[in-house]
């Protein structure tokens, strides 16, 4: 009876040792993803892209770290109320935020005073410096990310750059939108290309004013950000050459579709916001281990340009070929 009694603990021990060890609900990480649903994919490339980069570093979804993914319902100011009530929710039981365009704003107000870090990604550069005193080193304060360079000079640069004899340029944005007005702020810093007239049609007053007001003021170029992508089958039906930044998410692939339906879009800058997302997610598991979100420096995100050798043609606008070496991509 003793040796049977001892050949079934020995067999229960044995059993119990080859279970794999299921981390104690305590051990878990949550980590708290706040978006909203601009187009085309609404962010989902920077979520694939974090939670690739946990799961390289041992941080396994489910076993490791739980998310909670939230998606507002609307793409503006609209949503402000759902994503102060989200971190009012989770703000005492996260051990992470991680938070997409302009809502980072509204986040880093709502956990002043908190020890929970945030991690922004992708914001345009102009926001990230409303949200972190500078770029190149770290900012000692609970948050770091991933920022979008979409520096206007360097858009009306390349406006220039491409199109010869520009004068006039209109920046459509949308007044409700925090990203375009941090564009539109930015925009009017600009005193290097002072040659260039920058025009700023505003979406709110819709798309009719928009049009009207392109179309009196002669503009030679437009550039649209967040609020024209809703517009942007009008805007390329004006007649006039779009030279732009996509804050939005897309590769090369998608890219090429997209711009096989925009006729008049003639260059531009991109990022791919899985890259984006694959680097927020390598500098949140230094963060999930240890090491302080303030200790980590904000990162650019990989900035591409292209350019569409089609609706150069269109245009009859000439591209040398010391352009289309710094392309990253040539559409033809």
């Amino acid at each position: 009876m003793k040796r049977f009694i001892f050949l079934l603990a020995f067999a229960a021990t044995v059993l119990f040792l080859s279970q794999p060890i299921i981390a104690a609900d305590e051990d878990i990480k949550q980590v708290v993803i706040i978006r909203y649903p601009i187009e085309p994919m609404a962010f989902q490339g920077v979520v694939d892209g974090f939670k690739k980069a946990m799961a390289s570093q041992g941080l396994r979804e489910g076993r490791d770290v739980i998310y909670i993914d939230i998606l507002t319902r609307w793409k503006d100011e609209r949503s402000v109320p759902e994503v102060l009530d989200a971190v009012k929710r989770y703000k005492k039981k996260a051990a992470l935020f991680v938070t997409c365009g302009w809502v980072s704003l509204y986040v880093k107000q709502a956990l002043k005073g908190s020890d929970t870090p945030q991690i922004f990604v992708p914001v345009l550069d102009s926001v990230a410096l409303e949200l972190v005193p500078g770029l190149s080193h770290p900012s000692g304060l609970n948050i770091t990310g991933v920022y979008l360079m979409y520096p206007p000079g360097k858009v009306l640069r390349l406006a220039m750059a491409l199109i010869p004899g520009l004068k006039r340029m209109a920046y459509v944005y949308d007044s409700r939108i925090p990203a375009d007005l941090s564009y539109k702020k930015a925009f009017e810093t600009v005193t290097e290309t002072g040659a260039v007239k920058v025009i700023y049609p505003d979406i709110a007053k819709g798309m009719n004013e928009v049009t009207r007001v392109i179309r009196r003021s002669d503009v030679q170029a437009v550039c649209y950000l967040v609020g024209g992508m809703r517009y942007v089958k009008e805007l390329n039906e004006l007649g006039v050459p779009i030279v732009t930044a996509y804050a939005f998410d897309v590769d090369e692939t998608a890219l090429k579709k997209r711009l096989a339906k925009e006729k008049a879009t003639l260059a531009g800058y991109f990022n791919p916001f899985s890259y984006c997302g694959f680097r927020a997610g390598l500098m949140a598991a230094r963060i999930l281990t240890g090491t302080k979100a303030g200790e980590i420096a904000p990162e650019a995100a990989r900035q591409m340009l292209f350019i569409n050798l089609t609706t150069s043609k269109m245009f009859l606008i000439p591209i040398d070929l010391q352009a289309l070496e710094t392309a990253d991509l040539v559409i033809r």
